[in-house]
């Protein structure tokens, strides 16, 4: 979002507008860009300018001020400019950015608070996720860090290597895509099912905080379409 403030309420609408969750990048916070220069106007009609007379052309040092936002935060980014800003009519624009979101991605990584053996992780892990079949390739040392991403993770393979991670967990690998682990790393397949069946726990969790006044119940229908003999 690009706007235009009065040179000395800068400070106050980037403020409110950094407390509305704008100019978050990654581990940085409050980021801006801004730059000073020359805005016109002329008040007309019923307008009740904050700065100047109506009917007489202004000329007022201004800041630019650039701030960037998830698209969810919108409203809230807006509203937050709208009040705190001293114009009656306030300048704005919106342009949706293609970069690509480092906060935001489909897998996790983590460690273990203690290093397991492969086989004994695999049985943990068979445990935990409850799957009846885990493919994996052949292990290649103890696991501490471990990543996941439930679904079709195949694509993932590489930036988990390149995260240095012991293990991967996820599913749907095709026979010749577990040549790519090549010993870097071990590929724990779980199945499609089970590496998302917890989600649903996820997704009350948010619905309860949500929506108080609903009764949310899960269902009990299975509907994996595989069975293992």
């Amino acid at each position: 979002m690009v706007t235009f403030i009065p040179k000395e309420n800068a400070g106050n609408v980037l403020n409110a507008l950094h407390k509305a969750g704008a100019g978050n990048i990654g581990d940085y916070k409050n980021c801006s860009f801004q730059v000073v220069g020359e805005g016109t106007f002329m008040a007309t009609g019923k307008a009740q300018p904050h700065i100047g007379q109506t009917n007489q052309q202004e000329r007022v040092e201004e800041t630019r001020a650039e701030v960037i936002f998830p698209k969810h935060l919108s409203n809230t980014v807006l509203s937050a400019l709208k009040q705190s800003h001293p114009y009656e009519e306030v300048a704005y624009y919106l342009s949706s950015l293609e970069n690509e979101n480092q906060e935001v991605g489909a897998g996790m990584i983590g460690e273990l608070v203690q290093e397991m053996e492969p086989i004994e992780f695999l049985k943990r892990l068979k445990k935990e996720m409850n799957t009846a079949c885990i493919r994996h390739t052949i292990p290649v040392k103890n696991i501490k860090r471990v990543a996941v991403c439930g679904g079709a993770g195949s694509f993932l393979l590489q930036s988990a290597i390149s995260q240095k991670a012991d293990v991967f967990v996820s599913s749907d690998f095709k026979y010749h895509e577990f040549f790519d682990a090549d010993r870097r790393i071990m590929i724990a397949d779980i199945g499609h099912y089970e590496s998302e069946q917890f989600t649903k726990d996820l997704i009350l969790e948010v619905l309860k905080e949500k929506f108080t006044t609903f009764a949310i119940i899960f269902s009990k229908t299975a509907t994996n379409p595989l069975s293992y003999l």
